[in-house]
């Protein structure tokens, strides 16, 4: 059975949503990625079955929800939240054992409350955050070496162009 044309496009949404910065239009493709899914859930077979499993309008729902906690978070935290969409596929293939990985150590949000209440992370999610943060200390110590160096051989190439113009005017 191929993917319907809703299905589709409720997958490419999916997938753009941990690209996209926009608050608004973010809010905007949770809306439309809500009424994909009723759409997508009230689809029959000419045999009135449903199109797509509920497994599958579960996994879908679930993501629409992780999406829209992220709203309810301060935007500095954004990209802390977009693993939960690694086993999204638009191309209609099951997830490889590598995205399936992905997909099972991903942080699993619960909202309790209203929106506004704080997101809380499993340890796996925990463990995983420490490993991107620690990468990203070294990272930024790396560049912090590089602009030192990029800053001295400027200063070098500007003291040589000084010199070399007053050689030229003697």
């Amino acid at each position: 059975m191929g993917l319907r044309r809703t299905e589709i496009n409720l997958r490419r949404l999916l997938e753009a949503v941990p690209h996209q910065q926009n608050q608004s239009k973010l809010m905007h493709y949770v809306a439309t990625l809500r009424e994909q899914l009723d759409q997508l859930a009230e689809e029959r077979t000419p045999e009135g079955l449903p199109r797509v499993s509920k497994a599958m309008v579960n996994d879908y729902s679930e993501k629409i929800e992780v999406t829209a906690a992220i709203l309810a978070v301060p935007s500095s935290n954004m990209q802390v939240f977009q693993e939960p969409f690694a086993g999204t596929s638009v191309s209609g293939r099951s997830p490889s054992k590598a995205e399936g990985k992905m997909k099972q150590t991903s942080i699993n949000c619960r909202i309790e409350g209203d929106q506004s209440a704080p997101v809380k992370l499993d340890a796996a999610a925990q463990v995983h955050i420490g490993k991107h943060r620690k990468l990203q200390e070294a990272l930024t110590n790396e560049m912090v070496g590089l602009v030192w160096q990029l800053k001295e051989s400027s200063l070098m190439m500007s003291q040589s162009l000084k010199n070399t113009v007053k050689v030229n005017t003697l």
